[in-house]
Order: C-alpha cells, then structure tokens, then sequence
C-alpha cells in the first residue's frame, strides 16, 4: 500500500482494519499487531535500532541509523522473511518487523540518511595498530580471501558515515586505493574507509582452501543429492571427482567456460550458477534455493584461487 499523504491523516487500504499514521518522519501502516519485534523506531528522532544486521559477510550488532525516505511502506501481518537486509548498491534497507511504541509493523523498505552508532562488527576487518586483517578483497576479477595487510594511520585517505556501500572491501590498482566496507578498531566501528595500499603491504593471504575442505563444506551436504554419478555434470559426490569433473572442464551449458578455472572465480562456470550471474544459461544453483552464503562463495573462490 502506498500513501501520499504527510501528518496524521488516513488513506484507502485493501485492508480496512489498518490505516497510515504518523509525521512525516516515517509513515507507518497501523495495523492491529502487537506482537514483539526486534527493531525499535522513535518517530521523534527518526532513529531505528537494529539489534542485528547482516551485510555481505559481516554481521552487525546494536545498529542505530537515521531513517530517509520510505520505499515501500509496511504491509502484511508477518514478516517477508528471516531478518532485516541491506543492499550496498541501492542504498535500500528492509525492515522485517519493527515496534513503534505499543505496534509492530512489517516489511518497510527505507533509504538510510545516516548511521548513528554501531555497536559492534563479526565478519568484517580488524586493525590492531599494525595489521589490517580483510577476510575478503575483491580486485579487479578476482577475490582474495583471509589477506593481512601492513597498514598505518597515516595513509587513511578518509572515512564515510552511513551503512556500508560495498558488501566487500574494493582494491584499485590504479590509485592504489583500498576501500573498506567496515572495521572494528577496539571497540570502534568504521565504515567506508579508503586507505592506500601497494603490494608491498600485504604480508599474507591465505590459507589456501583445499577440495576436501569444500567437499565436506558444501559440496556433500548441499549438491551431491544432484550432482552424483548418474546426475548431472560436474559429479560433486566425492572431492577427487568434484576436481576431475569440474577443474578445467568445459561446462555443458557454455562449453566456452569451464566449470572451474584455475585461479578465477568469476571466470568459472560453477561459480558463476552459484553466484547466480547475468552470464549464465538456466537458472542459479543449487536449484530452487536456499542459495550459498557470502561466507560459502568465499569458501569456493579462495579454493578456486589456489588452484
């Protein structure tokens, strides 16, 4: 349901029973619910409390941000889905469920015109004073995972506000820039930070991810129902087939690419069904959902990596 109205007032609804109330902070569709929600929203300062907030393959935990503008107002008596999300690229967050003094609401989407506080970040970078340790780094092509980096204050360029804009930390070989999604220094989260960087500075990156570890991870528990000896191809039911059958392999949908190319993800065909990519034939595997984690596609392109 959408409404044009600003201040307190009503609006038609395909659902009598609710109706749109409040300043102009944030619209709300006042349903009879009264059930708990995690969220928290003080129409007063247009802050939202988020309790937890996942974005890419960092979780974060007592978000305080600023609302902006709605999307998508409320609807529905239960939420869409399991929990809040954020999308880096659009700017677009989406509330699953939030209280507004004695109400619950659900499924609002909303632009985030700033973060107020965050209280604390799993999954994302750490710095100790002299390491820069970056779960995943995306350059180019290629993603790297567990790098450390030599880093200093001094060569921080500069830091953002607001949510993350990447779910991914960007390097770019051409300034020498490396942007950071988010970091915990301490007990301080940053987000949006740019710092230099040269390959000089990186003083690990790795361990390398080995089949059997993807095997065990991913590939039996998750495809190997499909992908077996009489299934279709690659056969992902053992890992010495799930490397025979894939690691430089034509695929059968695009013979041009092969299901796994050493040392691209993103040039492997497997890995591009995962990710569900615009090049692929047929639809995202594994077939109908629930599709892998960042932390998983992580998983397999550092083993694609190491290849």
């Amino acid at each position: 349901m959408r409404s044009r109205t600003t201040g307190y007032s009503r609006t038609e609804s395909a659902q009598p029973q609710c109706r749109v109330r409040g300043p102009a902070a944030l619209m709300l569709v006042l349903c009879a619910v009264t059930a708990s929600a995690a969220d928290t929203y003080a129409p007063s300062t247009r802050q939202l409390t988020i309790p937890v907030l996942s974005i890419g393959a960092a979780t974060f935990s007592n978000v305080v941000v600023t609302v902006g503008n709605i999307v998508a107002g409320p609807a529905g008596s239960a939420p869409n889905g399991s929990g809040d999300s954020y999308d880096p690229s659009k700017g677009l967050l989406t509330v699953q469920a939030v209280q507004v003094g004695g109400q619950t609401y659900f499924n609002a989407v909303v632009t985030v015109s700033g973060l107020v506080s965050i209280g604390s970040v799993a999954g994302a970078d750490s710095f100790n004073g002299t390491y820069l340790t970056i779960p995943a780094v995306q350059v180019g092509a290629q993603r790297y995972a567990n790098v450390t980096l030599a880093a200093a204050v001094a060569n921080v360029v500069s830091v953002g506000n607001g949510l993350p804009q990447a779910a991914l930390d960007q390097y770019d070989p051409g300034t020498g820039h490396l942007t950071v999604a988010a970091i915990q220094v301490g007990s301080t989260v940053y987000t949006n930070v740019v710092l230099t960087a040269t390959l000089s500075d990186v003083v690990a990156a790795g361990p390398a991810v080995s089949i059997t570890q993807v095997q065990n991870d991913i590939f039996t528990p998750l495809c190997s129902d499909c992908h077996n000896p009489g299934g279709p191809v690659p056969n992902l039911s053992t890992a010495s087939a799930s490397a025979s059958t894939s690691v430089n392999v034509p695929s059968d949908e695009q013979p041009s690419i092969p299901f796994v190319k050493p040392r691209d993800p993103n040039g492997s065909y497997l890995f591009q069904k995962l990710t569900g990519a615009d090049s692929i034939s047929g639809r995202q595997m594994p077939k109908g959902g629930p599709y892998l984690t960042q932390a998983q596609l992580d998983e397999i392109g550092a083993w694609i990596m190491g290849l």
